[in-house]
């Protein structure tokens, strides 16, 4: 079985600290998912990669990480770039005597569902859609044939938000996506 962990850091260090982790853990395998975006700047539309969740990034191992090891890579990785590398590792519970430190792992559906949009790289690119009154179908990219909440669509920054879960926080995230068409629904009487 394979446990995921999520590492927060410094917004715009997440390379550094999966390239420290890295060099200086190699039974480690880190993930930083990314998604490809368009900006718009000076009214020109440019392609950019950035970080699908900023000041984040994952650490996956075939067992439990012990609250040692958290400690021991928090250390190593303290100074990683012009800030503190490494802030917190997410999800670890202490008892109150202090005897007990756990650290939770991402649950397997969520990391999954990741995964599965970055279709075995680290980049999520883009979906294509057509609008059918207020459905909103994929016909093409990673979000083909997923189930999701799509929380807000812009068609002129070609972003779809969409309802994610992770360690039990709902959040929302842009992907990049590019409108098709829009079709009204018509009934006929």
């Amino acid at each position: 079985m394979l446990y995921w962990y999520a590492i927060q850091t410094y917004s715009g260090n997440e390379d550094l600290v999966k390239s420290k982790i890295n060099k200086e853990f190699l039974n480690y395998k880190t993930f930083l998912p990314k998604r490809e975006l368009e900006i718009r700047k000076s009214g020109v539309l440019k392609k950019v990669t950035r970080s699908l969740f900023p000041g984040y990034i994952f650490l996956q191992l075939s067992r439990k990480i012990t609250y040692e090891e958290v400690v021991e890579i928090s250390k190593k990785c303290r100074y990683v770039g012009s800030k503190t590398g490494i802030l917190k590792f997410l999800g670890i519970n202490i008892s109150k005597n202090q005897d007990k430190k756990e650290i939770t792992s991402v649950k397997k559906q969520e990391i999954d569902f990741i995964l599965s949009l970055t279709e075995k790289g680290e980049v999520i690119t883009f979906s294509k859609y057509i609008k059918e009154g207020s459905k909103v179908k994929v016909l093409e990219g990673p979000l083909k044939g997923k189930e999701v909440i799509v929380k807000k669509i812009n068609p002129r920054k070609k972003r779809i938000t969409v309802e994610f879960y992770m360690l039990g926080k709902k959040h929302n995230i842009d992907l990049g996506g590019s409108l098709i068409k829009e079709l009204d629904m018509v009934t006929s009487v």
